[in-house]
């Protein structure tokens, strides 16, 4: 399943979006806590050659 786009809601909670059309809502402040700050999230981006 590809990740098609996502919206970050509040802090580290976020909605995915598939190719087909799933939607995930997901915390994933445990993930990545130790890397980004949640201030830094929003330049997050897809990389879609990755």
């Amino acid at each position: 399943m590809k990740l098609r786009t996502f919206e970050q809601k509040y802090g580290f909670d976020f909605v995915f979006i598939f190719e087909n059309g799933e939607r995930k809502e997901v915390n994933i402040e445990s993930l990545v806590v130790k890397y980004l700050k949640c201030d830094e999230l929003s330049t997050v981006a897809i990389n879609n050659e990755w």
